[in-house]
Order: structure tokens, then sequence, then C-alpha cells
């Protein structure tokens, strides 16, 4: 190696030295990238928490605490699929409720919060009132054509009237509404057509029956024709003959009192007419 080094002429050995100092700098460079990578004792990568983004801003971290996930909750499970709506307005993934897009109305005792990729509602035990929340989808002036989410029951703790579902509000004041939730039984799915402007006037029609709702269930109601449509897993159970326009879409929790339970809430859609 000496008799290498002394052979080369003074050029020789700047380029030698230069491609040695090239290599060390790569080498030290790549070491916080592995470290950055490197697995803990889970064999879950290490890394950094993200920081929660909003369309139309730089990225800033979120300054609001994360609510802790309720140990009445069990593990979120694959979302359903529900492609035929679309565009695709919340997935719930980002850990904050964007008052851009969601007006919140909740009672006390009630939580509803992102977490895990969910919408997620507790109503915690012992629950000894009717109690209720609503996130209205904020409009932006067209009436909408299409609207649909997944819903799924995560958890049961006392059985009592209770649900969590999708309601749209009518032009000529009339509400109609898709709820999944335990109900005073067995848990199951429910459809109601409200009277204008009287929102517990409330009357039941055609619901499905034998709907596992610890599975992600797709709750959809959409204009067909001059009518409404209203469809649990894409098939129809009630159609609202009367013509009319979707002005307004909410995603609702309503328990009376015993009910306690938790719900997931994924993929929220919304299509607004042409």
């Amino acid at each position: 190696m000496r008799r290498w080094w002394r052979a080369l002429n003074l050029q020789n050995k700047i380029a030698v030295v230069a491609i040695v100092m090239t290599l060390l700098v790569g080498v030290c460079g790549a070491l916080p990238a592995y470290w950055y990578l490197v697995k803990d004792s889970s064999g879950q990568p290490v890394r950094a928490d993200p920081v929660a983004t909003t369309a139309g801003s730089s990225i800033s971290s979120d300054p609001s605490p994360i609510p802790p996930t309720p140990t009445n909750t069990v593990a979120p499970v694959a979302p359903c699929q529900a492609t035929t709506a679309q565009p695709l307005i919340d997935t719930f993934s980002d850990t904050t409720i964007e008052p851009f897009r969601w007006l919140l109305s909740k009672d006390a005792g009630v939580q509803v919060f992102e977490a895990n990729g969910r919408l997620n509602f507790v109503v915690p035990p012992p629950n000894r009132r009717d109690v209720g929340a609503t996130l209205t989808a904020l409009p932006d002036g067209r009436p909408v054509e299409d609207a649909a989410l997944c819903v799924r029951i995560a958890k049961i703790d006392t059985k009592a009237p209770g649900g969590v579902g999708l309601t749209v509000e009518l032009d000529d004041g009339r509400r109609l509404r898709v709820d999944a939730g335990p109900g005073s039984d067995d848990p199951g799915t429910d459809i109601y057509v409200c009277a204008a402007n009287q929102p517990n006037d409330c009357k039941g029609k055609n619901s499905p029956d034998d709907i596992d709702l610890t599975k992600p269930t797709e709750l959809r109601i959409r204009r067909v024709g001059q009518g409404i449509d209203i469809l649990v897993n894409s098939k129809s159970y009630y159609t609202e003959p009367r013509s009319a326009t979707i002005t307004h879409v909410e995603v609702h929790l309503y328990a009376d009192s015993g009910s306690a339970f938790a719900a997931e809430v994924d993929n929220f859609y919304l299509k607004p007419a042409l």
C-alpha cells in the first residue's frame, strides 16, 4: 500500500483523497436515516408523530389535545367501500373534526372525536338521560344528489333505543333518516320519515333485518328520479315518492336513557346535484 501511494503523483493523490472524503460523507449522511427507521422492540419503525394538516393551509400541529380512545371501543376494522357516492368528503384520518367541513352540536357526556382513522361516537355508561349529537356537513349552496357513510357498532354496554346514522333535510322541511344502533333487543337499522319542521314526529318504515353491525355497514340516501331512496349495504329499503330536493346532510347520534354504546363512522361521501 505504501509503495502504491508513493508511486502516485500529487494530482492522483488529491483525487484519491477526494474519493475517500466523498465516501465518508455519504456514510455519515446515511446514519441518521438508518437510526430514524430502525425498529424498536415491538418490531414497529420508530418515527416522529405526524403533524395535522388542513386543506388550504400550511403544515402545522393541532394545538388541541387528541382525546384518548375510550376503553369501551375495540380495534378498528377495514372500512366498507361506499364507492357509489362520489366524491369522498372525509375519511376522518387526521384526528381533527375540521370546522370548515362540519358543524358539531352535542349534549354533555357524549364523546365525538376522530381517532384510529374513524369518527368516534361514544355514550359512556351509565347514561341516565336522553342525549344526542349532530355533525352537519357545511353546504356549498348546491342541493345534494347523494350521501353515504360507513358505520360500525364497536361496543354495546347497555341496550336501549339509540343509534348513529345519516339524516337529510328536504326543501319542504321534511327529514329522512336511517340509523344503525344497539336497540332495545338486538342491534339493527331503522328508517324514519319525519314530518315537515317536526324532527320528533317520525314514522318508521321498512327496515332491513339480520344486519351484522359489528361489521362496517353502508348507509346511503340519494335522489332517484323524483323520489328519495334509502339504502343499506347497497340495497334499497324505502323510497319517498314525493318530489323534493336535499338541502342539508347530517351525521347524527341519539341515545335514550339507559343506552350506552360506542360507534365508528368512516368514509363519508357527498355528491352535489349538477
